[in-house]
């Protein structure tokens, strides 16, 4: 079955073209130059046209699931990740961890240095978190300054060591701002479903909350206790 002639048609999109329609025959004169155009034209534009209308839904729905500044899925996917990690959880028998992760002090860079800056610091953040991540993993911004990381077939030791490796970057690794460089940490907590005591996937996320918000304590008093001895 060999080709014998051909007719290309471009696919334009946007004023560019994206490809070709490419039409063949068996016979020599099916496809002819001299034959009319137009209802391969028209053909084309009909396939540029879907082409058009498929990728304008695929943008809406990564819009739908996407947060614009970072790109990671947003809160509403993360409820239904998280169930999907669940149920797969319950099936398998194999533990999954939770990663909590809050920016310190982005209210003072938004009103030191402006929004702007604000919004590379959480950039960054997000940037560097799917650096360490493994591929099965999911990031998500959870809101504003945090962050959720869903870790598939892991403990809350190793969700503990991709917290440690997030703080030792920032800490190594200030943000650059305008020939400026801004400090960054991060607060992390974490949870796991090796205890037993999930029942239901919002319990794994109050869990890496409430041990959120216990590091986060601890790190507000021991700022404190250093200031009070420099005092």
């Amino acid at each position: 079955y060999v080709i014998r002639s051909l007719a290309v048609a471009p696919l334009v999109m946007e004023g560019k073209i994206i490809g070709s329609l490419n039409l063949g025959d068996y016979g020599e004169k099916r496809f002819v130059p001299s034959m009319d155009t137009f209802f391969l034209s028209r053909l084309a534009v009909i396939f540029s046209l879907c082409l058009m209308n498929l990728i304008d839904r695929e943008r809406l729905a990564s819009l739908a699931a996407r947060d614009e500044l970072t790109g990671l899925f947003n809160r509403r996917e993360l409820d239904e990740a998280l169930k999907r990690a669940f149920s797969s959880h319950q099936r398998h028998k194999k533990d999954m961890a939770l990663l909590f992760i809050d920016c310190d002090d982005l209210k003072k860079v938004n009103d030191t240095h402006g929004h702007d800056c604000g919004d590379a610091l959480i950039r960054s953040v997000a940037e560097e978190i799917m650096r360490i991540i493994r591929k099965e993993d999911m990031a998500f911004r959870y809101g504003g300054d945090e962050f959720v990381v869903l870790l598939p077939d892991n403990t809350e030791s190793g969700a503990r060591h991709i917290a440690r490796r997030l703080k030792a970057f920032f800490n190594d690794n200030p943000l650059v701002w305008r020939n400026s460089l801004i400090p960054l940490s991060v607060t992390c907590g974490a949870a796991s479903t090796e205890a037993g005591e999930t029942k239901k996937p919002a319990d794994l996320l109050a869990r890496a909350d409430e041990d959120l918000y216990r590091n986060k304590e601890e790190r507000n008093f021991a700022a404190q206790e250093n200031e009070r001895r420099r005092c």
